[in-house]
């Protein structure tokens, strides 16, 4: 299934899968019309029962070079936290969307493109792929989550390091200061995403969607409540008819093989 919902978005299905691919020439510079219409379609489409993982992709084999320069200097200095409030929101909305989102980041993420990537719930990172934060270059500072989402993503200690040099990274260090949860070949970020997004897709919905908003909600929460929000997953996994006939498909196999399947780890 093939949907343009919006003029500069286009959103693609197969597998349970929604390839959602937002195009602006040539780099992807981001305006705030560009990531009202990009949310919107995400929020569309992971609405949707025949999706069930979502991955995230710029047109032309770049993710994002960063919020458009223009926009920036047409913007008078009085109304910038205003807007950048609006566009946190926005980002934040990501997290609202009930199936998982992928950032499939080929080419450059910058500035406001990485702090895209950020808000999504993984990311695939391309060796020769370039990423940074380089805000400080120009006398401002990463202002749509990046500094709080990449402090959290890697740690303080590296998020300093990109945010107050203004650094430019490759694909593979981008991995290994932990940016990325997984690595693509040259130009196969794309690939890679759908192919993490069908894994996803092959488990219960409901068991995604319980885990991925228990680790959502607790992330910023002391053990004793984030461990409540286990245990909510817990009960309504429990409950649900997917975790009934999953158990019982599995018991079916074990007898099949005279009881030779191992244990799958989680009761």
């Amino acid at each position: 299934m093939d949907t343009t919902l919006m003029p500069m978005v286009h959103a693609h299905v197969e597998s349970l899968v929604a390839t959602v691919t937002f195009a602006r020439p040539p780099v992807n510079a981001l305006t705030e019309e560009l990531i009202d219409e990009l949310i919107q379609v995400v929020l569309e489409v992971g609405a949707a029962d025949e999706v069930r993982a979502i991955v995230l992709v710029g047109s032309g084999g770049t993710f994002s070079a960063g919020f458009d320069i223009g926009a920036l200097r047409r913007t008078p200095p009085e109304d910038v936290r205003g807007r950048n409030a609006r566009l946190v929101a926005r980002y934040g909305e990501l997290g609202d969307c009930p199936k998982p989102v992928i950032a499939a980041i080929d080419g450059y993420a910058l500035g406001g493109g990485l702090e895209l990537a950020l808000a999504c719930d993984l990311r695939v990172v391309s060796v020769d792929a370039v990423v940074g934060l380089p805000e400080i270059g120009l006398g401002g500072v990463p202002g749509i989550g990046g500094m709080q989402r990449l402090s959290r993503q890697v740690g303080l200690g590296p998020a300093k390091r990109l945010v107050l040099t203004g650094e430019r990274i490759g694909g593979d260090e981008a991995h290994r200061l932990g940016l990325s949860e997984f690595r693509a070949p040259s130009g196969g970020a794309l690939d890679v995403a759908r192919s993490v997004a069908e894994e996803i897709a092959r488990h219960s919905p409901t068991a995604v969607s319980c885990a991925r908003r228990a680790m959502n909600m607790g992330r910023d929460l002391g053990l004793s409540p984030a461990l409540e929000l286990d245990l909510i997953a817990v009960d309504v996994v429990a409950r649900s008819p997917e975790r009934h006939e999953r158990l019982e498909s599995y018991r079916g196999r074990r007898r099949e093989g005279n009881g030779a399947a191992t244990s799958p780890g989680c009761r």
